[in-house]
């Protein structure tokens, strides 16, 4: 019979042999040995610890984290294996796991620098500020030079609105020459909340060296990046970037690039290319963006119209900041510069014309909640906090001479007639890309929406909007600005708590009685 007890002292052998292999970088025999090692002694921490390590270093975290939880149930008191477990749990964008960890980490090890870093980086992306301060803070009293420590300090004091201290922070992150992309990234949204334009739009040109960071794309056009060159007989390629939102905003300014250009190409998200057609010159041809992305960027190929310009520039839209707005005084006096077919207001004002008892009310749209971002788990958090809960728009209802119309589309459409006292008009099922909801916009005398591409559009469209905005407010709309300094006629209700709109929407909704009663 094969003796099954454990051998400790042959398990702890194998172990320290196991650890040599590691550290001398030989992962196949690291592992057969921490295997033998098991098989000696099943209930070995550090074995169990070791070959976790060996998966992690490979990058097979999956395979990584039973070993790592193992060896932490068998070892609670070992603050490293609790620091360990979480960074699997945070590669793996288990977050609330990761954040369990690095705690239990820190009640045993209060010092433990890589669990202060992470813990504090985590309590910052999930809005606990003040938290994550304190142990950044801590961190940077016990190893001040530690790896990515000021950045992440920059952000928790940008966060805080604690601006002076951000900006220090910046800018010592700045020194570090490894990860200047993604430095820049985050710096380039500091300077366009305080208006710094220029030093703004300089560091927002990094943005798709990080785009495994931030998700920002550009396709990787061959022809030269248009740098303000003469486009006299010239063809320019503009392609599309990130959001809606975004699209929209910066395409204010293609008209001016188009203005000496014998022709320019624009690639549209599709939502917006009937739009951009009836917006622009003739000389902007429209085409939809076909969906490439990286790695296999030629997957499906460039469509075949490609084949039908000679393309001597080219660039991402919102690189037309970068060159047309280097200063507030730049963007001059904001116009409307988004048009609709006249065919198309036609039909919507016979929609909502049919709609009942609408004769004599104040028609306002109203939109309440941003699509999350599907793979990027800081853009979906922000989505929520910009969303308003659709029960907290209560206090709009019922006001006399007022019908509430819901801009949703398909996405948030279904929620209109879930709180029966808004009596939300909802056309969703209409509104399949952005020309439609435009012309029902038109036909509206006020739009209520929250920060989301309908409030780019409405603004472009030069609608009347009020735009209730979270505490941290995106840079796009300045630091305590009450308009906005891209669109004509904006105003904006700014939450004064994290998380608290009831005094927005109080604020909105005694301003809306108002303005039911104006003639």
């Amino acid at each position: 019979m094969t003796d099954n007890k454990p051998n400790p002292a042959r398990a702890a052998e194998l172990y320290g042999q196991a650890l040599q292999a590691f550290q001398a970088q030989q992962s196949a025999a690291s592992e057969a040995l921490a295997r033998q090692a098991l098989l000696a002694d099943p209930d070995l921490p550090d074995a169990l610890e070791l070959l976790g390590a060996i998966y992690a270093a490979r990058e097979e975290r999956a395979f990584a984290l039973p070993f790592f939880e193992r060896a932490v149930k068998l070892a609670p008191h070992m603050a490293q294996f609790h620091y360990n477990l979480g960074v699997i749990h945070h590669e793996l964008n288990r977050f609330p796991q990761a954040m369990r960890s690095y705690h239990q980490a820190l009640r045993l090890q209060p010092e433990h620098p890589a669990a202060l870093s992470n813990y504090g980086d985590l309590l910052r992306r999930h809005d606990q500020l003040d938290a994550a301060r304190e142990h950044l803070e801590r961190l940077f009293k016990i190893d001040p030079e530690a790896k990515g420590l000021a950045l992440k300090l920059a952000l928790t004091y940008f966060g805080l609105k604690e601006y002076t201290l951000a900006d220090h922070w910046f800018l010592e992150a700045l020194k570090d020459p490894k990860e200047p992309a993604v430095v820049h990234w985050e710096y380039a949204h500091y300077l366009l909340l305080q208006k710094r334009f220029a030093e703004g739009w300089a560091s927002y040109e990094w943005r798709a060296q990080c785009s495994k960071f931030n998700s920002v794309y550009h396709f990787p056009h061959t022809q030269p990046q248009w740098n303000g060159e003469s486009l006299r007989g010239k063809t320019l390629l503009v392609h599309r970037e990130q959001g809606l939102g975004d699209e929209i905003m910066f395409g204010a300014m293609l008209a001016e690039a188009a203005r000496d250009a014998q022709r320019v190409v624009l690639v549209a998200a599709p939502e917006m290319v009937r739009l951009w057609k009836t917006s622009l010159p003739d000389k902007v041809h429209v085409y939809p963006y076909w969906g490439a992305l990286p790695p296999e960027w030629n997957n499906p190929p460039l469509p075949r119209w490609f084949e039908d310009y000679q393309i001597d520039y080219q660039m991402a839209i919102g690189r037309l900041a970068h060159l047309f707005r280097p200063s507030l005084e730049s963007f001059g006096t904001p116009v409307p510069y988004l048009k609709v077919d006249e065919g198309l207001k036609a039909e919507w004002k016979a929609k909502v014309d049919a709609i009942p008892n609408i004769a004599g009310k104040k028609k306002v749209g109203v939109m309440w909640g941003a699509n999350p971002a599907a793979f990027h788990y800081d853009a979906s958090r922000r989505a929520l906090r910009k969303s308003v809960p659709l029960q907290e728009l209560e206090p709009l209802s019922g006001l006399k001479g007022v019908q509430l119309i819901s801009l949703a589309n398909n996405v948030h459409g279904s929620q209109a007639g879930s709180l029966n006292a808004l009596d939300l008009i909802d056309f969703s099922e209409d509104l399949i890309d952005l020309a439609e909801t435009a012309a029902l916009m038109l036909q509206l005398d006020l739009i209520i929406t929250i920060d989301t591409s309908l409030a780019h559009l409405a603004g472009a469209l030069g609608c009347k909007v009020w735009v209730p905005l979270c505490w941290d407010a995106d840079w796009r709309w300045g630091v305590d600005d009450e308009t906005s300094y891209w669109y004509p006629d904006v105003r904006l209700f700014r939450q004064t708590r994290p998380g608290d709109w009831k005094p927005v929407i109080k604020a909105i909704a005694k301003d809306l009685k108002a303005h039911a009663k104006a003639a």
